[in-house]
């Protein structure tokens, strides 16, 4: 039995289907329980009994963060240590889903699973305040990160759809580097982990790095065949230094994939 967390969410979306092919699980979300209730939590594991737990929920704003810190360390950091000592008493693999974000994504080339973390953001932070409580607990563990999905549902890419339809500007600093990575690749990257029984820490992503401006156009041009018309991306460039934003902007979110591409 695996319990998923987060059911709504965009990877959870594509992992259903993939884990109920060979596994029963217990999908929940926030209208089903909190997991933040750790009483919520702990019946659910006397019911269930699953062997695995999944943790896909998060709040992965980066500027919500910022303004609700103490409800972003709660839900992506405490939460998670919640759920690690839950698993370590009743020896539960417990996967958890974190970012590159918890890197201050300043740096020249893809962070490797073996570079020290250093997050620059409240979203990075409660991230790698997650991870810390995970490995502490020493459970049975395998975390997962992954950098900017994209796929039907609410991604990185939804709050430029509307700007984009409405040709209200987008401003984006000029060089920043992403990684956009298809959720159905990583869902079946999460599945394939678990199934080879792959335990620490793993990275993946799709392959190859683009300009967020070069994927926001692509983007516009796939969203403009899909409604049969043309849009025109309203973009304004500006330095990182320039860009209004509550913390320093993140320019380089790639990940190292070396390591799980000898894996599956």
């Amino acid at each position: 039995m695996i319990i998923l967390s987060g059911s709504h969410t965009l990877l959870a979306n594509y992992m259903l289907p993939l884990l109920r092919n060979t596994r029963q699980v217990c999908a929940f979300d926030a209208e089903r329980g909190d997991i933040r209730d750790r009483n919520f939590v702990e019946q659910l594991f006397a019911e269930m009994r699953p062997s695995i737990f999944i943790n896909c929920v998060q709040n992965d704003n980066l500027e919500d963060c910022e303004y609700k810190r103490e409800d972003a360390y709660n839900l992506n950091g405490f939460v998670p240590g919640m759920i690690a000592d839950l698993c370590t008493i009743k020896k539960v693999l417990f996967v958890q889903i974190s970012s590159v974000f918890v890197y201050d994504c300043q740096g020249d080339f893809p962070y490797k699973e073996t570079d020290p973390v250093n997050p620059a953001t409240v979203y990075g932070d409660s991230k790698a305040l997650a991870e810390k409580k995970i490995i502490d607990t020493k459970c049975e563990h395998l975390i997962v990160r992954l950098t900017h999905l994209y796929g039907k549902g609410e991604s990185f890419l939804s709050p430029y759809i509307e700007n984009i339809k409405s040709s209200e500007r987008i401003t984006l600093p000029t060089s920043q580097k992403i990684m956009p990575t298809f959720a159905y690749d990583a869902a079946l990257a999460v599945c394939s982990l678990i199934e080879k029984n792959i335990r620490g820490i793993v990275h993946f992503g799709n392959e190859g790095q683009v300009k967020t401006k070069q994927f926001i156009y692509e983007f516009a041009s796939r969203l403009g065949r899909k409604h049969n018309r043309d849009y025109i991306v309203n973009l304004l460039e500006c330095d990182s230094e320039e860009c209004l934003s509550p913390f320093d902007i993140p320019m380089n979110c790639t990940l190292a994939i070396d390591k799980v591409k000898g894996i599956i």
